[in-house]
């Protein structure tokens, strides 16, 4: 959640800040990995250990950081009229608290996004690589 705040520009000769919500260090890496073919997938990032990527190294905290900010972004953004409703709805869920906290959801509970998005996220992965290869 906090990788949603991280989108400003700095005119550093007019001394503005504007707030644009595209972290452009966070973009250039999970774009260039989509390009790829090398980007974090969806179900890996709800899926995984997320102390596990922070601290396996140093370019995999990025890669797990840069996938959460764009994923976010996504999620306030996409126009997609699959996505919205259900990006709305994560979102409210998520803000409300409605899904409890990470440590109690059991190991058989399905993570917040699969409750609401579903447990199949190929669907949702093809979107959201597709939405950040259009993102300036």
């Amino acid at each position: 959640i906090a990788t949603q705040f991280e989108g400003y520009a700095w005119d550093s000769k007019t001394r503005k800040l504007t707030l644009d919500y595209v972290s452009r260090g966070r973009l250039g890496t999970v774009k260039s990995q989509i390009l790829s073919g090398s980007g974090m997938k969806i179900a890996d990032l709800v899926r995984g250990d997320a102390l596990a990527s922070i601290n396996a190294s140093p370019a995999a905290a990025g890669t797990f950081y840069a996938t959460s900010w764009a994923f976010r972004h996504f999620l306030d953004r996409s126009p997609d009229v699959r996505v919205r409703p259900l990006a709305d709805e994560y979102i409210r869920k998520m803000d409300a608290g409605e899904f409890g906290r990470g440590g109690n959801l059991g190991p058989a509970a399905l993570d917040p996004v699969e409750q609401v998005f579903g447990s199949d996220l190929t669907w949702l992965q093809e979107t959201y690589e597709a939405f950040i290869r259009e993102v300036k």
